[in-house]
């Protein structure tokens, strides 16, 4: 779990795919949370440029509802879960912060 301060940013864009299903990861900004994530995380786990977001808290919605849940939390713990080369992972960060996200 991350802990986000005042001035944090989540650093995600993510574009939703045609069918509107899921998001894409487009870019991870630099100084961001999940940059910062990934400078610590186990390699499996990093957040990488193509991967999709699958849930958002353990509830898998479509790429729109994502982003608005991610947008919506302003406080307390945020788990993502990602997929990417047939596998999956899960980050969770506290006090998300949605202006990082596109």
């Amino acid at each position: 779990a991350l802990e986000l301060e005042p001035g944090d940013f989540l650093g995600l864009a993510l574009d939703v795919s045609g069918d509107g299903r899921m998001a894409l990861v487009t870019y991870v900004a630099p100084g961001g949370v999940i940059e910062e994530w990934n400078q610590k995380c186990h390699p499996a786990e990093i957040v990488r440029i193509t991967d999709y977001l699958l849930s958002v808290n353990g509830k898998s919605r479509s790429g729109h509802d994502l982003i608005r849940e991610i947008q919506s939390r302003r406080t307390g713990n945020l788990e993502l879960t990602f997929a990417y080369a047939q596998s999956l992972h899960k980050i969770e960060m506290e006090d998300p912060d949605p202006d990082g996200v596109v």
